[in-house]
């Protein structure tokens, strides 16, 4: 028969051990909640940043200006084909730009951003007194010689003045990268005078990106 004082002994250890595997399992219940919450916060972390590099990247493709104007004037001499129908030449004034319209090559026009744009050009011309009738055509088109917008101007040698103007103003929705340009027949009777003859390009409304 074993004594009370080792049953007793034995109580104790059974006690001591459940106590330190109770303590065991609470330590490992700490530790693995420490874990979840440090993968919870790299999550968190990770939609962060990616949230921001994804908002920082849309702000450096949306262009930052949202108003487009411009203004050309007309080259009055060096042009190779004096009657038949040729590409007008330009010169920008860079004081009176703002926003991102672009001339290339003198003779083409790009349009920066989706909208609605206001395009008015005026063109002076010079006539001697025994010029003869004809008819002058000034036409701005897009890509691919598209035509936008044309305008006829019969002159008659019975009615004609010295100076006369043909003028067009239009009213377009382009599209980003769009290229506008002109075309005149007659380019002999521009006026010599500078300024005089001109082209303005001005953005009236900006299509917002989705």
């Amino acid at each position: 028969m074993m004594p009370c004082g080792g049953a007793d002994q034995g109580a104790n250890e059974k006690g001591k051990d459940r106590k330190k595997s109770l303590t065991s399992k609470i330590k490992e219940n700490k530790v693995s909640i420490i874990v979840v919450l440090a993968v919870l916060c790299a999550v968190i972390i990770a939609i962060a940043v990616a949230v921001t590099l994804k908002q920082s990247k849309v702000q450096v493709q949306t262009p930052a200006s949202k108003f487009h104007h411009a203004l050309f004037y007309l080259k009055t001499k060096g042009y190779k084909e004096l009657v038949e129908m040729t590409y007008l030449q330009w010169i920008k004034d860079e004081n009176q730009q703002e926003g991102d319209i672009e001339l290339i090559d003198g003779t083409y026009i790009t349009i920066p951003q989706d909208g609605v744009y206001d395009i008015k050009f005026v063109v002076q011309l010079y006539f001697s007194e025994d010029t003869p009738d004809f008819h002058l055509f000034l036409t701005l088109y897009t890509k691919n010689e598209t035509k936008i917008e044309s305008k006829k101007k019969t002159l008659d040698s019975s009615h004609i003045s010295k100076h006369e103007i043909i003028e067009l103003s239009v009213t377009r929705k382009l599209k980003a990268n769009d290229t506008i340009f002109l075309k005149m027949n007659m380019v002999k009777f521009i006026s010599p005078d500078k300024h005089t003859s001109h082209l303005s390009i001005t953005v009236l409304k900006i299509n917002e990106p989705p």
